[in-house]
């Protein structure tokens, strides 16, 4: 059973996904929040790259989005990168989501957010 806690963090990461696009690293980071009942993810690994992604959305004609990316060297440079073509191509980037969730569980990689918010299930 999810704590109150946990379980408010499961809703707000839903209802941050009703408004946006939440932008992941790859295939693990995808099933994880497929696992909390989020399905509006895209995988930059599946989509070609930050650039690629970026296209992909903007034929979608998406107008925001959430990058939840790691919260590793390598995590916050894809953040960064994906945020700079976003702007740039007149898609907004909601940050608050990430810095909330890294807030709440020091998580350090997206894949164990299921794990960590489903672990007293």
């Amino acid at each position: 059973m999810l704590t109150t806690s946990q379980a408010r963090l499961v809703e707000i990461i839903r209802e941050y996904s009703e408004r946006a696009p939440i932008v992941v690293e790859g295939k693990k980071d995808v099933e994880a929040l497929n696992a909390l009942g989020i399905f509006d993810v895209v995988s930059v690994n599946a989509k070609g790259g930050p650039v690629g992604t970026v296209e992909f959305l903007e034929e979608r004609s998406v107008r925001e989005i959430i990058i939840l990316t790691d919260y590793d060297r390598r995590g916050e440079q894809l953040h960064k990168r994906l945020r700079e073509l976003a702007i740039s191509a007149g898609i907004a980037v909601n940050d608050t989501l990430r810095k909330k969730l890294h807030e709440a569980t020091h998580v350090k990689y997206v894949e164990d957010l299921a794990r960590i918010l489903e672990k007293e299930r």
